[in-house]
């Protein structure tokens, strides 16, 4: 693809994206809250916050991961979006410090990163950040 990198996507969506995906449901907040068994959360490709928000209400320590500046914008606009740490940068390099209970990615996110090759030294990465009995979550449809 032409002109498609890992700002395309979030660059050309932010101001409407929240418009178009809406929060995650409850079961699906639950299932994290209870994976990250109150240990700290990364999240990839964290967007807008339409998941860290709701769990860093709930408590949870989560921080994130996004290429997109205009989508860091809107999640740190909007209410406790600006207590949320926020790298930007491409989650194939994993560019954190750490170890995390729960290391996740939603909503066709992974798919983001355009090659096999990316992908897989992406997961490799994160294998390297999980703290013993962590999980690694990737939602994909």
């Amino acid at each position: 693809m032409d002109n498609y990198d890992e700002l395309t996507y979030g660059e050309r969506i932010a101001q409407v994206y929240d418009q178009l995906y809406p929060e995650a449901d409850d079961a699906a907040l639950d299932l994290l809250e209870e994976l990250a068994a109150d240990g700290e959360v990364l999240e990839l490709g964290i967007g807008t916050g339409r998941i860290a928000i709701p769990l860093y209400d709930r408590g949870v320590k989560i921080k994130g991961i996004d290429a997109s500046p205009a989508m860091i914008t809107r999640l740190q606009d909007k209410p406790g979006g600006e207590a949320i740490e926020v790298i930007q940068g491409s989650f194939v390099d994993l560019p954190v410090e750490g170890e995390f209970s729960l290391i996740f990615v939603a909503f066709n996110t992974l798919f983001a990163l355009l090659t096999q090759d990316e992908q897989l030294h992406c997961i490799q990465r994160v294998a390297s950040h999980l703290s013993s009995g962590g999980s690694f979550l990737v939602e994909a449809f």
